[in-house]
């Protein structure tokens, strides 16, 4: 099966995180690559990191020349009640430390580079509705269009 590019780039960087050192991540868990990021509270019961391919865009260089940008959120949750601002504080800064791993990365297969990473606590509403603390990392890479 052909994998379209933006899904070969998602599958990268679960490779990249699933192949970083122990110890680079405060939170030990292995990052699978989903189309549906989000669980039923109940099944939640660990740290859990999401990879998602969300957005593929053209971008034109000149009249000969375009490159493609791939959107990919890497979602990280944990179960967490409401008032519990460590457990929260420690998937903060689980993001932040994921969200620091790609910056400036090369992915090699495909070959994309980084562009930005922005992070976000994706619904506060999930915390209070669902004892689940959620946020998201989206990392943005670009590649020769082919």
């Amino acid at each position: 099966m052909t994998k379209s590019a933006d899904i070969q780039v998602a599958d990268a960087i679960v490779a990249e995180l699933n192949a970083a050192p122990s110890g680079t991540f405060s939170q030990t868990f292995t990052a699978t690559r989903v189309w549906v990021p989000v669980k039923d509270a109940q099944d939640v019961t660990s740290y859990e990191v999401k990879v998602v391919p969300m957005e593929l865009r053209t971008v034109t260089l000149s009249r000969e020349t375009a490159v493609e940008e791939y959107d990919i959120d890497v979602a990280v949750q944990v179960p967490c009640q409401v008032d519990d601002i460590t457990t929260g504080d420690e998937a903060r800064y689980l993001a932040e430390q994921i969200r620091d791993f790609f910056v400036r990365r090369t992915l090699v297969s495909p070959p994309v580079a980084w562009l930005k990473a922005t992070s976000k606590i994706y619904s506060p509403e999930r915390l209070a509705n669902n004892n689940r603390f959620l946020t998201v990392i989206t990392l943005t890479y670009k590649g020769a269009r082919a």
